[in-house]
């Protein structure tokens, strides 16, 4: 079974913190069992604290890790390889023989979590160096061994950007 955890932003200092999740109504005090000037709230709890969030910033954890053992979040963005190939087989047997890397490129987009895929990459950007060519796609799944986390949505929102 995978961790189950969350990320956001704390609304005081802007640090990220790390944590289980609440969000519902609480008292101006922080106590969640008065009533009294209550308000909703966002809350990460990390290590017996509680931290008030921006609710815009909160992403769950994936279950997945990239190539560096970087946690993937939701809200990530990530750069994922890709490669074009051509193979070659054997002329009667069909049987495969080898395969040639023609070259590469990669891909560039934010994790979100689709109720009926799962966990894939989205606005994404594509930068294939072999064709010469950017352009966007729909989505990609994610490749655990060949993506990085290189940011999140909430602080870099310019690596989503084309280049003209």
């Amino acid at each position: 079974m995978r961790e189950i955890r969350f990320r956001g932003k704390r609304e005081d200092s802007g640090e990220w913190v790390y944590g289980g999740f609440y969000h519902g109504i609480m008292s101006e005090t922080d106590n969640p069992f008065s009533l009294d000037n209550a308000r909703i709230k966002t809350i990460i709890l990390q290590e017996g604290t509680y931290y008030h969030v921006t609710s815009e910033t909160v992403g769950q954890y994936t279950g997945l890790l990239d190539k560096n053992g970087t946690k993937i979040f939701e809200g990530d963005i990530v750069k994922q390889k890709f490669c074009h190939y051509r193979n070659s087989f054997h002329p009667v047997s069909l049987g495969f023989l080898d395969s040639e890397t023609l070259g590469e490129g990669f891909w560039i987009g934010v994790v979100v979590y689709i109720p009926s895929v799962g966990y894939v990459i989205s606005k994404v950007i594509e930068v294939d160096e072999y064709n010469e060519t950017t352009k966007r796609v729909r989505r990609k799944n994610i490749v655990q061994y060949k993506t990085q986390v290189i940011g999140n949505i909430h602080e870099n929102p310019e690596l989503l950007e084309v280049e003209k």
